[in-house]
């Protein structure tokens, strides 16, 4: 699956998320579109051209069957050693978020000192 992500930081991230298994990927996409869900009306500036993305086709509910063919593929996939589970990806997100809070402070301690 090719993915085009606009912004570099965002890119970063896709980049920790990409080798996630399927089933992975569709939790957190339930948990993503969750999280902004308030977010979904009309796309007030150029900054929300992903709402613009999102709505582009309409969206299909999956059937039980897809959705169980996609944790069975999934399950494969983790058997025979692809992907990536959950936790390790929360753990590597986790520290990118700890890695960026570092060089940030490190920043302004030394803006302060000049």
């Amino acid at each position: 699956m090719e993915t085009e992500v606009k912004n570099q930081h965002v890119m970063r991230y896709w980049d920790l998320l990409k080798d996630l298994s399927d089933s992975d990927k569709f939790e957190l996409g339930l948990m993503l579109m969750e999280s902004v869900k308030s977010s979904f009306s009309a796309p007030k500036n150029d900054e929300d051209w992903w709402v613009k993305e999102m709505w582009k086709e309409p969206v299909k509910p999956y059937t039980m069957d897809e959705i169980n063919a996609r944790i069975d593929q999934s399950e494969r996939e983790m058997a025979a050693g692809l992907g990536q589970d959950s936790e390790e990806m929360f753990r590597e997100i986790e520290e990118e978020f700890l890695r960026e809070e570092a060089e940030y402070e490190l920043e302004n301690e030394m803006a302060e000192a000049v």
